[in-house]
């Protein structure tokens, strides 16, 4: 009985799910995005894109790229990881659709990396996290009277 208990214990501290951090984007931010929108507009993407969509969101950020004719690209933005390929800005992984062009991605990596002076992304534990950082000892004894 006493091995499931410890087996169960041992591979809920051991599991990435629970012991995990995650990188979220502080409510601070949207300042910068704000920046990168106006850039944007202003033609820093060059002239094919006329404006943009940005949704800060708590683990990523959609940018809908709004181009001439009515048409539209979307790119997600990431935290970037040891995994992560493809198109990186320093603080951001790139995720378009195959048809967007190595030099707008460049571009956009430009422009997020003249954007963001330092790393916008924030550690917060994961809800398991906090389960396992509980004490499990019994409270010390009360000290005995003189």
């Amino acid at each position: 009985m006493r091995t499931g208990w410890v087996v169960g214990l041992a591979l809920a501290l051991l599991s990435p799910s629970l012991r995990a951090a995650q990188s979220v984007l502080p409510v601070g931010t949207t300042s910068q995005f704000n920046s990168v929108l106006d850039q944007i507009k202003s033609g820093a993407l060059g002239s094919k894109i006329r404006s943009a969509d940005i949704e800060v969101r708590r683990d990523h950020v959609v940018m809908r790229l709004k181009l001439h004719g009515n048409r539209s690209e979307n790119v997600v933005l990431t935290r970037p990881t040891g995994e992560t390929q493809g198109t990186r800005s320093r603080f951001f992984s790139i995720e378009t659709s195959p048809k967007t062009s190595s030099t707008d991605l460049s571009s956009l990596a430009g422009l997020l990396d003249n954007s963001f002076s330092t790393d916008p992304w924030v550690m917060v534990p994961s809800p398991g996290e906090a389960a396992t950082t509980r004490t499990t000892s019994a409270p010390p004894a009360p000290a005995a009277a003189p």
